[in-house]
């Protein structure tokens, strides 16, 4: 019989799915080479540069094991290391030192080696945010190892809850974006600009403190070790570093909405957002007892208007099967809640705003025997053509090895204007060489293989809303003109005339136009052919040899071109029967 209920509050927020997501796997090390793995993502509190980040393997209490890998954040906190042996279970990521220029005051702050951030990943993650949020998640997910429950239970469990408290899709696979940078916004999410807001919002809050925004987001994480965001660590008040002031029990809640409100009606805010929550009841942080049962869902897709939506609240641990009923409040027309845990349904388009916002309700999920800790999942809901839809543009031709500029996507709907970028983990990426603008043109250098290259390319409008699609451009081999310009060159060999050799040497510069070669040599003009893929064929009017040239011509990748091969021809001058001259030649392009 059902015991103990979870409880599921659907707050009304507007969130989007990723462009970016993580994936991968793991493997084992069997005697042969370790498998690995790369792993990128950011360090965040503001961008975190010169950071070292490190990846170890973890015990099952939690505790560290091995290191996997280690590397250094660039200047946007972006971090690629690959680790080895990939993981077959969860596993830790740690950075030290760096520096950032905080989101609110514009200060450049230098971190100490021993200032630290961590996330706890679960097994088969290629892509990763390390935060103050993912700090927090971290240490309770570690405690509550170290106290018996399973390791993977104790980091999906701590880090579902660290992202249901403050209302983001996922705080690990989401990689946020700096909310005072005008340029990175331009191009990120919804979900990617919510995530950045809440870090701003402990900045501003840190300025208000007067205290540091990484101290601030330390002792916050020192706070969710214990499980409760209520000021103390246990029951010890939680006092700042490197200062004298005391952690407050609504920190966490009520004062970092403060943040986040003053933030986001600050210049600073650069995400064209003008609202983000974060719930404001203190959710439990991570399960406390093995076989505890607990749900990762943390966010509901969005369901469009008139369209067919379904997902299923995922339920983890405690006995099978799980059971969900509609707690208080009531569904929007068109949804219904299944008891397997499944909503679904349509919903009707009522008109007017793009997006409506539906009154607060409240699911209970349950399993036979175990009682989990409450969750907040949002849910919203999009008016169709409300987001922006990508347009792709599959008629853009390039040249190979040579610049190209094409067009391969618009947009419509949304909220203008828009931004373009390529989506690689959809798939695949452009041409190697070439790179999506914002503007949605291709550009580079494109590489010297014809035929037809397809990828993703999506669309995010000024208010983070995107679409994705797939696109193509065709590479050509470049045309005949590609040899076009001045050469000048040499040629030798030897002569045989009856009874005795002479060597043969001399100049030549020819100008190839459009296929055409014309020119002179010291034995006579000379007038030829070149084909597209650069196959050369001469002929020199000399008196005493007329000579034949062929050969190949090729550009390299600096743009410089160069030709060569061999001659022949028959003698006539030579006492007696006729003699036979050949030799090679070679020639470059000076212009």
């Amino acid at each position: 019989m059902m015991r103990k209920l979870l409880v599921v509050t659907l707050f009304s927020a507007f969130l989007l799915s990723l462009i970016n997501c993580g994936g991968g796997g793991g493997g084992g090390d069997d005697g042969s080479t370790p498998s690995s793995d790369t792993v990128t993502g950011s360090l965040v509190k503001g961008y975190i540069a010169d950071a070292t980040i490190t990846f170890y393997a973890l015990n099952s209490d939690g505790s560290r094991g091995a290191q996997l890998g280690t590397g250094t954040t660039d200047g946007s906190g972006n971090y690629s290391v690959d680790i080895r042996p990939a993981p077959t279970g969860p596993f830790l990521a740690e950075s030290s030192g760096g520096s950032y220029d905080d989101e609110v005051t514009s200060t450049a702050v230098t971190l100490a080696d021993t200032d630290h951030f961590c996330a706890v990943l679960p097994a088969g993650t290629t892509q990763a945010a390390v935060t103050a949020l993912t700090h927090m998640a971290c240490l309770r997910a570690l405690a509550v190892a170290a106290g018996e429950v399973p390791l993977a239970d104790a980091v999906d469990s701590s880090n579902a809850a660290i992202a249901n408290q403050f209302n983001l899709a996922s705080i690990i696979s989401v990689l946020p974006v700096d909310a005072s940078n005008s340029t990175d916004n331009n191009t990120a999410s919804r979900d990617r600009r919510l995530y950045g807001i809440v870090l701003a919002g402990i900045a501003k809050q840190a300025e208000t403190l007067g205290v540091g925004s990484f101290d601030l987001a330390t002792a916050l994480a020192t706070d969710a070790a214990d499980g409760t965001l209520d000021g103390l660590d246990n029951l010890v008040p939680i006092t700042i570093p490197d200062s004298a002031v005391t952690l407050d029990p609504d920190a966490a809640l009520v004062d970092l909405q403060t943040g986040i409100d003053d933030f986001l009606g600050s210049l600073r805010n650069q995400t064209n957002l003008l609202d983000a929550s974060v719930s404001l009841t203190a959710t439990p942080i991570g399960i406390n007892t093995a076989g505890k049962l607990y749900t990762t869902t943390t966010a509901l897709p969005a369901w469009i208007y008139g369209e067919v939506g379904s997902v299923q609240i995922s339920v983890n641990g405690g006995v099978e099967p799980y059971f969900c009923v509609l707690a208080s409040g009531t569904l929007p027309a068109g949804l219904t809640l299944s008891a397997d845990c499944t909503l679904s349904g349509t919903i009707a388009d009522p008109g007017g705003s793009p997006t409506t916002i539906f009154p607060p309700f409240e699911v209970n999920v349950a399993d036979d025997a175990a009682s989990p800790d409450s969750l907040s999942i949002p849910l919203y809901v999009t008016a169709v053509g409300a987001g922006p839809t990508v347009v792709p543009v599959t008629s853009g031709e390039c040249t190979a090895g040579e610049f190209c500029d094409a067009q391969i996507a618009t947009a419509t709907g949304g909220v203008p204007p828009y931004y373009y970028t390529a989506d690689t983990f959809s798939n695949g990426a452009p041409p190697l060489g070439l790179v999506v603008g914002i503007d949605g043109r291709l550009t580079g250098t494109a590489p010297n293989a014809e035929g037809t290259y397809a990828f993703s390319v999506c669309v995010v409008d000024s208010i983070g809303a995107f679409d994705c699609a797939t696109t193509s451009v065709t590479i050509n081999l470049p045309g005949v003109e590609q040899f076009d310009g001045f050469y000048t060159g040499s040629y030798s060999g030897t002569a045989s005339c009856p009874g005795f050799n002479f060597p043969i040497s001399g100049s030549s510069s020819v100008t190839i136009s459009n296929g055409a070669i014309s020119g002179t040599s010291d034995d006579g003009n000379i007038t030829g052919t070149i084909t597209a893929n650069g196959a050369v064929s001469m002929g020199a009017v000399g008196a005493d040899c007329p000579a034949q040239f062929t050969g190949s011509a090729s550009i390299d990748a600096g743009g410089n071109a160069s030709a060569g091969g061999s001659w022949s021809c028959t003698v006539s001058s030579c006492p007696g029967d006729p003699g036979s001259a050949s030799g090679s030649w070679s020639s470059s392009r000076l212009d």
